[in-house]
């Protein structure tokens, strides 16, 4: 089975490149095609992306890159049809904010949404969802295509964990994914978990905090079209969850199946490392109190130089 992979860019290419010359080498195998949807981040960032000997390097693996209209963050979200489609008068007035918002100079079309691009565009089964700071140890992505394998149930494969705001957590040590992977829920309105504030009791919403962390993720295409359908999209921003909490919300009560094959970090960290460099990606954008994070972007390059051989430029 072959499968596209979808990717943001921000402004770290050395970051993405070393990351797609560590995927190529332990799964290139199963992938077609890379989607890397890049979020306005000038300075001659693509190019680093389109340049003729990385392109031959990535064979026989083929590279596509876009754009988006205007930047989008890691804040900014779109309103769904579902929203639209509401009755009562606070969902008019979000009909009237939608209005408003369209004309807004930060609203975003749906290919700006983090991954949208690439599952309205692929033409497999399922998508590859990465980080541009993943560092591959072994096949990760041949070990969840077997999980998939005959089973169309499955709506996404990958690291099952919610929020670090989720009073169910790790810190909380009631929410284990090997517990959620047998069916195992620990609130009654899982996967809808966390503090139910007022306004969201009135919205008819709740704060979403469990999700699959996409940084390292297998989509099914199906399952997302269809809720793309529905003016839902994985990678958008909504009702007060992060990345892929609202959509999760909707796979799970719709009753497809979620499943994390590595569990435990042990588990995971024969196979990849999330955040190699030592920090988060957005800590090197955001101080949340201990300072920015440096960016080191020189080390990078010599390690794409040493370990692949790439003359990076």
């Amino acid at each position: 089975m072959k499968v596209d992979v979808a990717v943001q860019s921000y402004k770290k290419p050395e970051s993405l490149v070393y990351t797609l010359l560590s995927l190529k080498k332990y799964c290139g195998e199963h992938i077609d095609t890379i989607y890397i949807n890049d979020d306005c981040s000038g300075e001659g960032v693509v190019e680093h992306y389109t340049n003729p000997d990385f392109l031959e390097l990535m064979k026989p693996i083929k590279i596509k890159v876009r754009i988006n209209t205007k930047p989008s963050g890691y804040t900014h979200t779109i309103v769904t049809k579902e929203v639209l489609l509401r009755k009562n008068i606070i969902q008019q007035l979000q009909l009237l904010g939608h209005f408003l918002i369209k004309r807004a100079k930060w609203y975003t079309t749906t290919d700006d949404i983090r991954y949208q691009w690439a599952i309205n565009n692929t033409d497999k089964k399922y998508i590859f969802l990465i980080h541009d700071d993943i560092k591959f140890f072994d096949d990760v992505l041949g070990l969840y295509i077997k999980c998939v394998e005959n089973n169309d149930d499955l709506a996404i494969v990958g690291d099952l964990g919610g929020s670090k705001r989720c009073i169910f957590g790790p810190c909380g040590g009631k929410c284990r994914p090997e517990l959620i992977n047998k069916g195992i829920y620990p609130c009654v309105t899982y996967p809808n978990m966390g503090a139910k504030s007022f306004i969201y009791k009135m919205l008819g919403r709740y704060r979403r905090y469990c999700r699959i962390n996409e940084w390292c993720a297998l989509l099914n295409i199906d399952v997302a079209k269809q809720l793309t359908e529905e003016g839902i999209y994985f990678g958008n921003y909504e009702s007060g969850g992060d990345v892929g909490t609202y959509w999760f919300d909707k796979v799970i009560k719709q009753g497809y199946s979620v499943y994390d094959p590595l569990p435990t970090k042990e588990e995971r960290l024969h196979f990849y490392l999330h955040w190699w460099q030592g920090h988060e990606g957005h800590d090197v954008w955001v101080d949340r109190g201990n300072g920015k994070a440096d960016y080191e972007r020189e080390m990078i390059i010599c390690k794409i130089i040493d370990e692949f051989g790439y003359e990076y430029r």
